[in-house]
């Protein structure tokens, strides 16, 4: 019954640390999205 116990939270762990990686980089692609569109913005005076 150890290695059931054992295995279940390593997997959630393993889980919220993929969620968090998944979630800081979809901010940094949503963040240089933004900059590239504000740099083309600013680029084009016109």
């Amino acid at each position: 019954m150890d290695c059931p116990i054992i295995q279940i939270p390593v997997v959630l762990h393993g889980r919220q640390r993929n969620i968090k990686r998944a979630l800081a980089k979809r901010i940094v692609v949503r963040n240089s999205s933004v900059r590239k569109r504000r740099r083309r913005k600013t680029q084009r005076p016109w």
